[in-house]
């Protein structure tokens, strides 16, 4: 989850926020944006894809965001979320607290979520043992011996 999240106001102008993102920056890579009051609350997010919709006309970031959000949580699995992500066909979502989901948290992204499936899978190979054979002797046991 990245919690150096780039937010914007619902007053915020969509051409003014296409404009002060410069190429290839982080903010400009981030593709969801979420839309916060003045009292820090999560009102909606603004897909990049809108940014570039609206980046020629003069509408504000309230007139293109969407309210009608779906969030993950920090208490869920990664599993949860990334099954939700597919079956929506998402690839970004806020992570808001689960008992006041207008307090963001950060953002988690199909790229956080196959970084940690990948470092799963080192640690599995790391944890996996390599079983070594052990020679079966063929020799025959001693001969015994009178009066043993």
């Amino acid at each position: 989850m990245d919690t150096d999240v780039y937010t914007v106001t619902p007053e915020h102008g969509v051409r003014d926020l296409y404009e002060s993102l410069r190429e290839g920056s982080a903010q400009r890579r981030q593709r969801l944006y979420p839309v916060l009051g003045a009292d820090s609350r999560l009102l909606g997010v603004l897909p990049w894809s809108a940014v570039l919709a609206a980046k020629d006309r003069q509408r504000s970031v309230r007139d293109e965001m969407i309210t009608d959000i779906t969030y993950a949580h920090l208490d869920e699995t990664l599993r949860a979320v990334a099954d939700r992500m597919a079956s929506l066909e998402l690839s970004v979502l806020p992570v808001v607290d689960r008992d006041d989901p207008t307090r963001l948290d950060g953002l988690i992204t199909q790229f956080d979520l196959l970084r940690a499936r990948q470092k799963l899978l080192v640690e599995e190979r790391h944890a996996e043992r390599i079983l070594t054979p052990r020679r079966i002797s063929t020799r025959a046991p001693p001969a015994a011996t009178v009066g043993d």
